[in-house]
């Protein structure tokens, strides 16, 4: 055997080393198999059975004993390990601040933390992870466009379609739909459902919340009242009583009346008067109901917020009734106000807010002084308090303030 033979053969020997090294699954050749019968049975194609086996492709026959590559290992990827630096929570701030200042994204920042919520106290430590340039610049944009669109959740309420509280709320069919996951347009009262809303858009829902004034002493409101409307409608060609009806909400028998119409021939050209009732608004003063707070719902430092007051003490003390009444909202609906008991005395309402844990269940009778939750943390702030408002029957609010010299 000459010097060339032996390195050839030795360079072959450890090509078939390094190859058998990456195979993980062989395949021994016997008698009768073909490489479409292997591939089959392994459930690969022969192209990549050829791509495995490269000097197959020069072979016209398989040897018994022969083997043949059908699957490589799967080299494992190294995870890197990211550093974060340890952030201690501050007064006033809230995940979103805290991700806004280190370019990171909230969900990050719960994930490293095994936070469920977004709630934070002060003094609490914090991992953040410590980003590139380019990385805080992509967060920072992805923040200002969820910050341009972002959701409120709204409350199916009885008589409600897809379809009108997408035009109440100026959001296309479709979008509705993908966002909340509806395959079908079918509603049930109570249900949840996700709206997506932008900066700065103000919705007629809003616009319609009675305004306050005062006048010479005494406050007066507007007060949204359903009044019937006439509308001048001019026929067109193929419109009928029943069309026009349907179009404007009203009743055929309606708009006969109204035109002293004997039958329900129309003409072209023709100019009828719709019946349509509208939300219209009309000035009131507003009765002040008598109250008298004989107790507050917890002792501690007061503060006048804009709902109401806000009243700081320690986190788990228990929250008393201010009166005898009946709970008509009790649940977390509204996030900004977290945990939160609506109770409807005599004359007047009570609004507890941040709650920790409520311990009254809907519908429930509570006298003055039974406990109906306990004392949580503001979300704002991260200290524990207590939002409390008051409110007259028709919904306007109330200062408290103004109740607590009543006291006894």
């Amino acid at each position: 055997m000459n010097l060339f033979t032996v390195l050839i053969l030795s360079i072959f020997s450890l090509t078939t080393f390094v190859y058998s090294a990456e195979c993980s699954t062989y395949h021994i050749v016997k008698s009768g198999d073909s490489l479409w019968r292997i591939a089959k049975k392994y459930k690969i194609s022969l192209r990549e059975l050829y791509k495995l086996n490269p000097y197959l492709r020069k072979k016209k026959f398989l040897k018994p004993g022969q083997k043949i590559c059908i699957s490589k290992l799967k080299k494992k990827k190294n995870k890197v390990q990211r550093k974060f630096i340890v952030y201690k929570v501050k007064k006033g701030d809230s995940l979103i601040k805290i991700a806004k200042k280190f370019g990171v994204k909230v969900s990050d920042i719960k994930k490293l933390n095994r936070l469920k919520g977004s709630r934070i106290y002060v003094g609490q430590t914090l991992k953040i992870l410590i980003v590139s340039k380019e990385e805080r610049r992509i967060v920072k944009s992805d923040l200002k466009k969820s910050e341009r669109k972002s959701f409120i959740t709204y409350r199916v309420k009885r008589g409600d379609t897809l379809i009108k509280i997408a035009r109440r709320f100026k959001v296309s069919l479709k979008d509705l739909k993908k966002i909340n996951n509806l395959k079908s347009n079918k509603l049930y009262v109570g249900q949840k459902l996700k709206i997506p809303i932008r900066a700065g858009r103000i919705y007629k829902s809003e616009r319609r919340k009675p305004v306050r004034r005062y006048i010479s002493g005494k406050r007066v409101v507007l007060e949204r009242v359903r009044k019937k409307v006439y509308l001048r409608y001019k026929v067109r060609r193929g419109d009928t009583l029943i069309k026009i009806a349907r179009k404007f909400r009203t009743s055929v028998r309606e708009i006969k009346r109204v035109n002293r119409l004997r039958n329900n021939r129309i003409y072209a050209g023709q100019i009828l008067r719709i019946p349509v009732y509208k939300y219209v608004f009309i000035e009131r003063v507003a009765k002040v109901p008598r109250i008298s707070l004989r107790i507050l719902p917890v002792e501690g430092k007061i503060v006048k917020s804009k709902r109401g007051i806000l009243i700081y003490t320690d986190c788990g003390t228990p929250i008393r009734a201010v009166d005898n009444g009946i709970v008509i909202y009790n649940g977390d609906d509204l996030n900004a106000f977290g945990n939160m008991v609506i109770i409807k005395h005599a004359k007047y309402i009570s609004v507890y807010a941040y709650n920790a844990k409520n311990v009254v269940r809907l519908g429930q009778k509570v006298n003055r002084g039974q406990i109906i939750g306990y004392v949580g943390i503001s979300p704002n702030e991260g200290r524990c308090a207590l939002h409390f408002e008051l409110r007259d029957i028709n919904g306007n609010l109330l200062n408290p303030i103004n109740y607590l010299s009543v006291r006894k």
